[in-house]
């Protein structure tokens, strides 16, 4: 897998520190699974006094990077060039994800056609505590 995962990072059009994908540990036509952990990082600072807990808006923004992103860039090599954006998303966080805990992201694909990918996305904590279910869509232009 760390051939693939490699490959699909270098046709990510995002780098550090905004790339947000670890490894990918499972990737076919229906399925892609993969991990990220948030270390210490200053922006972080101050997000809830007594422990930090990542923004929500970051967690969405990993779950696309490996649940969306990675798995049309697998689907659909072609597109190399273009970039990814969400085009719809229904997202329910359940639980907070601490700084350091490294966080395990399962996709599954809804449909994809036309060029845009409808997926299922969970994240999980490293104790299999369910962070966020999301809905989305991504198109890429």
């Amino acid at each position: 897998m760390k051939n693939i995962t490699e490959k699909l990072v270098s046709l990510i059009p995002y780098e550090k520190p905004f790339l947000f994908v670890d490894e990918l540990t499972k990737i076919n036509e229906f399925t892609i699974k993969g991990n990220y952990t948030f270390l210490n990082n200053y922006l972080f600072l101050g997000h809830f006094k007594s422990e930090i807990v990542i923004p929500g808006v970051l967690l969405i923004e990993v779950a696309s990077q490996i649940g969306l992103v990675c798995h049309y860039l697998y689907l659909n090599p072609g597109c190399i060039g273009l970039s990814p954006f969400l085009a719809s998303i229904e997202t329910e966080f359940l639980n907070p994800a601490k700084l350091g805990s490294k966080l395990k992201i399962v996709g599954e694909k809804i449909y994809f056609r036309h060029n845009i990918l409808k997926s299922k996305v969970i994240m999980y904590s490293c104790t299999g505590d369910v962070i966020l279910r999301m809905t989305a869509i991504c198109k890429f232009k």
